[in-house]
């Protein structure tokens, strides 16, 4: 990612250039920034919304159950996973998610960054677009069984909330292609999420760089383009990104295959039985949105910046 100079960064940058000429200081390449900010950034992000993420998950799967009963509100879903088991179970599966979004970020930022500079001139967004999907493409390919995992314990697929067992259990049933069931669909998703999202959050963020504004100081600019980012993608991939999370527990663990992995199948199918099935879940996601995204892309500032 792009790190423009906006207003009140002059400061930052001349802070990096000490750091990087310190006497015995620790001087990292630009890929390993990136790397680290990364997995530090969407670390600390799926910590503190993990709540909000399992309320998204549970809605997305029970589309394809008529029978599932959903809460009415956020508020009333929270209460009754409390009641259930407890604090903890708000956050069941993250350790998953925090696993899974090390190597993630890690290599998303890692490989946009690299494809960035291959490009001689300025980047348009047509060309930002296809920089995040493909780096998306390949982190999403890299870290899936651990993307998978996270579903399985978050939906209560799974009879243990540690990845490993997950994993091995999945394996035990249906073999090394079991733990890659639902890529496809995931791909579809992922690719463009992640394209519209650093297309949007870099196409801002060159408008606040080349047209700064008096009243937006230090992060304000960064958090703008995050959330603009991060809710565009969601309201434009969610349908896709419920079919997903459908077609990662549909023959979990052995059980009976619902739609034999044909993800449009499942698209088909929860779209006919209500238009209103495949949105399942926005409304937390949205929440969620807004605070992830706005955390994971100023704490890699931060770290690109300030720490590395």
């Amino acid at each position: 990612m792009r790190t423009k100079s906006m207003p009140g960064t002059g400061g930052a940058a001349q802070a990096a250039q000490s750091r990087g000429s310190g006497g015995g200081a620790m001087v990292w390449s630009d890929g390993a920034k990136s790397f680290i900010a990364g997995a530090v950034a969407g670390t600390l992000s799926k910590t503190v919304t993990a709540p909000l993420a399992r309320i998204t998950i549970l809605r997305q799967v029970s589309a394809a159950d008529p029978s599932a009963h959903v809460a009415s509100g956020m508020k009333e879903e929270l209460s009754a996973i409390v009641r259930r088991g407890g604090m903890l179970q708000l956050f069941r599966g993250n350790m998953a998610a925090v696993c899974h979004r090390i190597p993630f970020s890690g290599m998303y930022h890692g490989t946009y960054n690299f494809l960035r500079k291959q490009r001689a001139k300025e980047e348009d967004f047509a060309a930002k677009l296809v920089n995040g999907s493909i780096a998306g493409a390949t982190a999403c390919t890299v870290a899936y069984p651990l993307d998978l995992a996270r579903s399985l314990i978050a939906s209560n697929r799974s009879s243990s909330a540690s990845v490993a067992k997950t994993l091995l259990s999945e394996m035990q049933a249906g073999g090394l292609s079991s733990i890659y069931r639902g890529l496809r669909p995931t791909l579809l998703t992922v690719t463009p999420n992640l394209g519209v999202n650093y297309a949007v959050y870099d196409t801002v963020m060159t408008h606040f760089a080349t047209n700064p504004s008096p009243h937006l100081h230090g992060p304000m600019p960064t958090l703008i383009a995050a959330a603009c980012a991060g809710v565009s993608s969601s309201i434009v991939t969610h349908p896709l990104d419920l079919v997903r999370r459908v077609m990662q527990i549909d023959g979990a663990a052995g059980s009976a295959s619902k739609f034999n992995g044909d993800w449009y199948n499942a698209f088909r199918t929860i779209g006919a039985s209500s238009p209103k099935a495949l949105w399942r879940g926005l409304i937390p996601e949205i929440v969620k949105v807004v605070p992830s995204v706005c955390l994971t892309f100023t704490t890699f500032e931060f770290m690109k910046t300030y720490v590395l």
